[in-house]
């Protein structure tokens, strides 16, 4: 049995939902519940009772359930104990996608800096295209970026965070720059920027196909990159650029409106290698933080 399976099993008999476990732990239902069977298979008796109007934690269960919280505290203590006795001679190496100051990821190193601060952090920005490069040769083994930039790589895992949006930045005086939200078929017409195909990953991708659809009419222009679309923006005020979440830039001249679309962006820390003791800590205090800043729940492979 699995750390990882005991988290499962806390989760579901805490939240009493396999669904909001899920969403908790960023997996799928599904996968969930595989892990809840397996558990009890390997341990002889049941841990749940479920039907399709609740879930109840069996006796038998409430015993393993309070092993389980314990085994976890000591394991996470552990982790942290670890962490801290290596000093100043760990270096935590974070590589990151998006643009400029990538403000999740900030809010995740200022956290981590609180609690070790003898850790010495090396960050460094990459473009779409390098993720699995710099992952693969051992250059990293933290990359915070979106799921599907390393999703083909064989060689890679993934430790998901949370899911992200789309978004359509404007200038403040765009007719539409008053809404927080915005329909698809309300970007009809509209002059839209977007990432040239090499720096535009799979979910943009499916985006733009929708909007090239002819009945929206869309004037579409392709620029470079991410960074590029939003300094051309500022440049035409009739203009929107569409963003993940994650990159929305902080500038007093421009607005967001979260775009209802149905895409869920899962993003996280991609890496090869086991992690290490510091890498460890870093990624369970960025799920704490993810928890904290979005509030959202995604699913992982």
């Amino acid at each position: 049995m699995k750390i990882h399976d005991l988290e499962v099993f806390c989760a579901v008999a805490e939240e009493k939902s396999f669904v909001k476990a899920a969403r908790r732990l960023y997996i799928s239902q599904s996968a969930v519940t595989q892990l809840i069977r397996k558990i009890e298979t390997e341990l002889g008796f049941p841990l749940l009772i479920r039907n399709k109007h609740f879930v109840k934690i069996t006796a038998q269960g409430e015993v393993f359930y309070r092993a389980a919280k314990e085994i976890l505290q000591r394991y996470r203590q552990a982790l942290d104990d670890c962490a801290r006795a290596s000093g100043s001679k760990e270096t935590l190496s974070v590589y990151y996608v998006g643009s400029s100051g990538a403000p999740f990821l900030t809010g995740m190193l200022k956290h981590f800096r609180t609690l070790y601060p003898e850790c010495s952090i090396a960050v460094r920005r990459l473009r779409p295209d390098q993720v699995c490069s710099a992952l693969e040769t051992e250059e990293t083994n933290l990359v915070f970026t979106p799921y599907d930039l390393i999703a083909d790589s064989s060689l890679l895992s993934f430790f998901p965070l949370f899911q992200d949006r789309h978004y359509c930045i404007m200038e403040a005086g765009h007719p539409d720059s008053m809404k927080d939200r915005l329909q698809i078929e309300e970007l009809a017409g509209k002059h839209i920027l977007f990432p040239s195909k090499r720096f535009r990953p799979a979910h943009m991708q499916a985006l733009v196909s929708r909007l090239r659809r002819a009945e929206l009419h869309c004037e579409l222009e392709e620029v470079y990159n991410l960074d590029n679309a939003l300094i051309q923006l500022l440049s035409h005020s009739d203009a929107m650029a569409l963003v993940p979440g994650f990159c929305i830039p902080e500038h007093p001249r421009l607005r967001a409106a979260l775009l209802e679309d149905g895409a869920q962006i899962r993003m996280g820390l991609a890496y090869r290698r086991a992690f290490s003791g510091m890498e460890e800590a870093f990624a369970q205090l960025s799920r704490d933080h993810a928890l904290r800043e979005t509030g959202s729940a995604g699913t992982a492979d």
